[in-house]
């Protein structure tokens, strides 16, 4: 059986975000954890999803609203769990990460059960035990930090493949 594509568009942390967030997940290596491989995407927040063949209409939107955007800074400030099979780091949300999700996906509500949660992913489909085990670690090792959001980038998964990048207004 094969997985469904999906073309995703992310909101990019900046560097030192990606190094902090790549610095909890080697901790969790290097605890003995026996993790699956990250796919070879930066950390980020997923601003919206769509099928294949929906994504030239999805493309349009990104480039439109990246041009009319400004880069901004969000602060990522909690843990959290979808059940036992995702543990995340969760954005403060602020007007502008909402602004840049209602541009990109406009037909997705922000709100309510089943709706747009907008997080980092640290670890996903792991074994339960995995994720019950690196919960107190991450816990432990995370301090709240800002990050600022530059650029759009555009992927295909699975598997991974980058497909396009778009800068934010102010970071030309």
């Amino acid at each position: 059986m094969t997985e469904e594509k999906y073309v995703y568009l992310i909101a990019e942390l900046d560097d030192e975000a990606n190094v902090r967030m790549e610095a909890l997940f080697q901790m969790l290596l290097k605890a003995g954890l026996p993790l699956k491989p990250r796919p070879n995407i930066p950390y980020h927040i997923t601003v919206g999803q769509f099928s294949p063949q929906d994504s030239p209409e999805a493309l349009v939107r990104a480039e439109n609203a990246c041009g009319e955007t400004n880069a901004f800074s969000v602060s990522l400030s909690n843990l959290g769990l979808f059940g036992e099979r995702v543990l995340f780091i969760a954005p403060a949300v602020n007007c502008e990460l909402m602004a840049l999700h209602n541009a990109v996906s406009p037909d997705v509500p922000a709100q309510g059960a089943h709706d747009w949660v907008p997080h980092i992913t640290l670890l996903m489909d792991e074994p339960r035990e995995n994720i019950l085990r690196a919960i107190p670690l991450v816990a432990e090792a995370f301090t709240p930090f800002a990050t600022k959001v530059e650029r759009v980038s555009i992927y295909e998964y699975p598997p991974e493949k980058f497909l396009v990048r778009f800068p934010l207004q102010n970071n030309r």
